[in-house]
């Protein structure tokens, strides 16, 4: 699991135990829960990019994405009560409803994330260091990737 996404753990235990149970919640709890699950994974790419960028010598990149990120845990605080140790989830539903004022909130995320991706990707993009550290590293042949029991994107292709 993803520690760094509470909301998703919340949703993926509360659906666990729906099952279980013969449980069906309603069709909007479904949709928030769908939404927290997004926020959630955003949040947890704008970590993966920034402290990635950062370990391979991008700091401007890390700044970025952790402004970001904070936007991010604003949201999920206003959402949940909490930045972190989120427990908004319940089994049969959610703690509560979201708000028009708070999906306006996210909206307003939502269309300014595109932008920030470009602007991500132009740092990264040519930044000698980054493609320095980047191509050309771990790679690993056909045969032996496969009695390593490696699959999907992972296991090269011929082609590689």
């Amino acid at each position: 699991m993803d520690y760094l996404s509470p909301l998703a753990a919340n949703v993926g235990f509360a659906l666990a135990v729906e099952e279980l149970l013969g449980i069906e919640v309603p069709p909007r709890c479904q949709v928030v829960r769908v939404l927290c699950c997004e926020l959630a994974r955003i949040g947890s790419h704008l970590l993966w990019l920034g402290t990635h960028a950062l370990d391979l010598g991008a700091a401007t990149v890390f700044f970025h994405t952790f402004k970001d990120r904070e936007w991010h845990y604003d949201l999920v605080e206003d959402l949940t009560g909490a930045r972190l140790t989120t427990s908004f989830t319940r089994i049969g539903g959610l703690m509560a409803d979201v708000t028009p004022a708070w999906m306006a909130r996210l909206a307003d995320f939502v269309r300014a994330m595109p932008a920030r991706v470009d602007e991500y990707e132009a740092l990264l993009t040519r930044n000698t260091i980054w493609l320095g550290r980047t191509q050309g590293v771990g790679k690993i042949d056909t045969d032996t990737a496969i009695s390593y029991g490696m699959t999907g994107p992972s296991l090269p292709s011929e082609r590689d």
